[in-house]
């Protein structure tokens, strides 16, 4: 029985939102701050929310695209959430939402064994085993990151012998411009930090400049940290 040892990968579908754009239309003439626009508030004056909160609860329930892709999505207001731009109460006609879904792909590789009983006479395979094993999986691996669907069905067919899919995972939380929303404490600690440094030097402080790995780092891991404890839908939902 000769035996031919190859690889095998086991691969994880780590499925991300990302907020592209944000069109919210409403009845306030004068400009209002982006806190004014994006935040919502309820009759005594607390804060009940964000245009950011509602995406994520309703990617937590399993209401928007699973699907490698982007999209738009038109979202209501809940019951009791107010818009106050310039001390007015604005009525908010619509909120519009372009996202996108990425499926980040991380791999774990294997080793596969396999066995061919020949018989002697005629040359041809009467049996045949094969075996593959994986260690418990340790230290980092590197993120492969699609956009579309027919470039992770591609990738997941050709890097070995034996492709085993584990699966998709929706990731706890959303990306919305250079942060994972809701933020967790440690986001938010470094954000001040940049913060202070711009106030510091007298520069315009730019989220956007510092981009996602300046404030999250570059490991997935930072999807499942805390969020900060004083999140407003924490209050209604167990999602941290």
């Amino acid at each position: 029985m000769p035996e031919a040892v190859s690889n095998a990968i086991q691969s994880l579908v780590y499925i991300l939102l990302t907020i592209k754009k944000i069109q919210i239309t409403n009845d306030i003439d004068s400009p209002g701050s982006a806190g004014e626009i994006l935040f919502f508030w309820d009759d005594d004056g607390k804060l009940k929310g964000s245009v950011p909160d509602l995406v994520w609860g309703m990617w937590c329930d399993g209401e928007l695209e699973m699907k490698l892709g982007s999209y738009s999505i038109d979202i209501e207001l809940p019951s009791g959430w107010q818009e106050v731009v310039g001390g007015k109460i604005a009525k908010v006609a619509r909120i519009l939402i372009d996202y996108q879904v990425t499926g980040h792909v991380v791999d774990f590789p294997g080793d596969l064994d396999q066995h061919q009983l020949v018989d002697q006479l005629s040359g041809q395979i009467t049996r045949y085993q094969v075996e593959a094993t994986f260690d418990p999986p340790d230290g980092k691996y590197p993120v492969r990151i699609f956009s579309s669907e027919n470039d992770v069905k591609t990738a997941l067919m050709s890097r070995a012998l034996l492709q085993i899919a584990l699966g998709r995972v929706r990731l706890p939380r959303i990306r919305w411009m250079s942060l994972y929303w809701p933020p967790s404490q440690k986001a938010m600690s470094t954000l001040v930090s940049h913060l202070k440094s711009s106030l510091e030097s007298g520069e315009e402080f730019d989220i956007s400049a510092i981009g996602i790995e300046g404030i999250e780092g570059s490991d997935l891991k930072a999807l499942w940290d805390t969020i900060i404890s004083d999140h407003p839908m924490l209050d209604d939902c167990e999602r941290a």
